[in-house]
């Protein structure tokens, strides 16, 4: 046999395996988000967008980590709301504000009258950002055809598969962490209490630093809203008080952190809403450290809607 006819069989079977390949990823894609960044709460949450087109009717877009996804509640946004017709949650797990930044690019266009951003300390702690095209995002989120997407699940193939086989159980069950069972409008509610609640979780105090250049997302954040006459509404969330008054020194880094918010929407122009302080919530409305429980999630929606109605 000549070396013409190894070569040709070789890029038979490679073309085979490729096309074979991307049938597999077309399969799963039923089942599972394409993997197009590190983060699978927000491939997740971008699945979500493309199912449900949340975003295409929504006049409210929530965005943030955890804290926005779980901390308030879209449905009692637009039942309590008289101002908010339907929300749309796009918060994911993790996500910094420079991440969050990004996800503005989703809402760019249609109607939008309000973006809320629930957050606390944590969501400032590092400078990092998403890899992708958000443009190619939104062809997706469209159902236009992106080959794009589709090459970067090809070349992270391994890590695909790697979560394919465990998304169900790991993400799919009520009340675990992280939890990607959104409602309708993209929110998560946690109903955690007594026994099940995580100690470790509960205690969580650890200190973050706080990367500057988050404050400069939210700044430019700030002035794209603005310019398109959309109302930014920012949130601090509540933390465990007794959890604060035993961690001086926890305590102290969320002081400092209350300061710069309130200094940079004094400077920024943006409404902001320290719930923290305002609300001074007790235990029995938390799931953790930070996050709130259904009951809790209820109150902070509500304080939200009537602020809402009110600007």
């Amino acid at each position: 046999m000549t070396g013409k006819f190894w070569v040709g069989t070789h890029l038979l079977i490679v073309s085979i395996l490729f096309f074979l390949t991307y049938i597999f990823i077309i399969f799963a894609e039923q089942y599972y988000p394409l993997r197009v960044t590190d983060n699978v709460a927000f491939d997740a949450k971008i699945r979500f967008l493309k199912d449900s087109k949340r975003l295409v009717f929504s006049d409210t877009i929530v965005i943030g980590s955890s804290l926005g996804l779980i901390n308030l509640n879209g449905e009692v946004l637009e039942e309590k709301s008289r101002s908010i017709t339907q929300v749309a949650n796009l918060s994911a797990w993790g996500d910094q504000v420079l991440q969050t930044e990004q996800i503005l690019q989703l809402i760019e266009g249609g109607d939008v009258k309000y973006v809320i951003f629930p957050l606390q300390m944590t969501d400032f702690s590092k400078d990092k950002k998403y890899d992708v095209d958000f443009d190619e995002l939104k062809k997706y989120i469209e159902d236009k055809f992106t080959l794009h997407l589709y090459n970067k699940v090809f070349l992270n193939m391994f890590n695909f598969l790697k979560a394919f086989y465990n998304y169900k159980s790991f993400h799919l069950v009520e009340n675990t962490y992280p939890c990607l069972l959104f409602d309708k409008t993209g929110g998560i509610s946690y109903r955690i209490y007594g026994e099940d609640i995580d100690q470790e979780k509960w205690e969580d105090n650890r200190i973050f630093g706080l990367n500057m250049k988050n404050f400069v997302a939210l700044e430019q954040m700030a002035k794209k809203l603005s310019a398109k006459n959309i109302k930014f509404i920012v949130a601090t969330t509540p933390l465990r008080l007794p959890l604060l008054a035993r961690s001086p020194e926890w305590e102290g880094q969320y002081n400092k952190f209350s300061n710069l918010m309130e200094e940079h929407a004094t400077e920024n122009g943006y409404h902001y809403l320290n719930l923290h302080q305002e609300l001074l919530l007790n235990d029995v409305f938390f799931a953790d450290s930070s996050h709130m429980n259904y009951e809790g999630s209820v109150i902070l929606s509500q304080r939200i809607a009537e602020y809402i109605d009110s600007i």
